[in-house]
């Protein structure tokens, strides 16, 4: 699927896809369960994080990670 990468048995996705999910879920007429088996997202609590990164900071919140914060908010800005 696009916007995901598998490394070392742990699933990435990449902030569009995030943004794509978390806007889907708030324009309120899809569920999280619904969104976890459409894109399949690891888990429900994937996409709560995601919604709280992203009322809390925006889109920006979306595209950082712990390990390596302000090269993905770099990227992101350029994307």
């Amino acid at each position: 699927m696009k916007g995901v990468i598998s490394m070392s048995g742990k699933k990435m996705y990449s902030a569009e896809l995030k943004l794509e999910i978390v806007q889907r879920y708030l324009k309120g007429n899809i569920g999280l369960k619904q969104l976890v088996e459409q894109y399949h997202i690891s888990s429900k609590s994937c996409i709560q994080k995601w919604l709280a990164l992203y009322r809390e900071h925006g889109k920006v919140g979306l595209c950082t990670t712990h390990e390596n914060m302000w090269r993905s908010m770099i990227m992101c800005f350029r994307g």
